[in-house]
This record gives C-alpha cells, structure tokens and sequence, in this order.
C-alpha cells in the first residue's frame, strides 16, 4: 500500500504582483520575473524580461481587451504615454468628434486677438464678485487668472496670494503663485 505524500507549495499570490509607482523600484525588479502591475494605476504594467523591460497597457474597453505594449523606456514617459492611451480609448457617446488639443498656445492665442474682450469682462465680473463675498476662494482663483491673460501680474499676484490665505491647500494657486509673482517682481525692477 504506498501512503500519499503531501507537498508543500510555495504560496503564490492571488493576482498580478505590485510594484510601486517609481523608477527606482522598476529598476530594482530582477530580470525574467514576469509581469507586475504599477501600484497606482490599474491596468498599467511592467514586463520584466531577461534583457529589458517592457511598459504595457491592458485595459477592457466595451467588452474587448486592449492590450498596447508602450515604446517608452522610463517609468515617467510611459506613465504619460499610458495616460493617452487611456485618454483616445475612452468610449465616445455617438456622434461625438474625437478629442484633439489645440496646439495654439497661449501667446498664439494673445497674438491673433482671440478672447482679447474676454479678459477684461471677466476683470470686472470677478473684481464685482470679491467685493459682495470677499470669502469666496474659487471668486479670487478666477480674478487671478483673468489678470494673468492680461499681464498685469502683479493684481494676479495679489488675487492668487488672497486665495492661498484662503485655501491653503490649493495647489493651483501656489502653481499660478510663483510665475505671477517672478513676473511682477521683473517688472518691478
């Protein structure tokens, strides 16, 4: 009578293996491990191979799998590459135009005289606004980038310092913050 044997497995995980959202943890992935999924974003993914490592988008659009492998050799140039990819395979409702960016920048924008009333109306509503409800953040917000299109710089800095007293934590404004103030500080001198 021969007596079964039991074998212990190692545990694997259920699911694809983590990795965090850095370069320094991709490259610390050893070669020829397989596929890990980038912590952050899901259906974003790294292939690690015995040579190289592959950055790969696999994501379920309307029933069907899409399965892109990305060109980009860093974490950070695939993670923006992988953001298109989701961004063009997002289902459009019907009768929809695709979605395309203006390649026209700002200044292209200034230049040609497109909006160029814009600004100044939005000055006045906004400068109307602050002044019934000198507590409304989003109010200053407004007033700030409506002085920036204009260039005066230093009203848009004033604006966007009121709403970083009053919002703290709006990371837009001390983004809009610091080129408002440099440039109002320029043209001080």
């Amino acid at each position: 009578m021969d007596q079964a044997r039991v074998i212990a497995l190692p545990d694997r995980p259920a699911g694809p293996r983590h990795v965090r959202p850095s370069q320094a943890a991709i490259d610390a992935l050893p070669p020829g491990t397989g596929l890990y999924e980038i912590g952050d974003a899901p259906g974003f993914h790294v292939l690690c191979g015995k040579t190289k490592r592959s950055y790969l988008v696999v994501r379920r659009v309307r029933g069907r799998l899409l399965k892109r492998t990305l060109r980009s050799e860093t974490f950070a140039a695939a993670r923006r590459e992988a953001m298109a990819v989701w961004r063009d395979s997002k289902p459009r409702p019907p009768g929809a135009a695709p979605c395309r960016r203006s390649r026209r920048t700002t200044d292209e924008r200034r230049r040609s005289g497109a909006g160029a009333e814009l600004p100044e109306e939005a000055v006045r509503i906004y400068s109307e606004v602050v002044k019934l409800d000198p507590c409304r953040a989003a109010a200053w917000g407004y007033l700030g980038l409506a002085h920036y299109d204009r260039h005066p710089h230093a009203e848009a800095e004033r604006a966007f310092a009121r709403l970083v007293v009053l919002d703290r934590h709006n990371g837009a404004a001390l983004a809009m913050l610091a080129p408002s103030a440099a440039t109002a500080n320029m043209t001080r001198r």
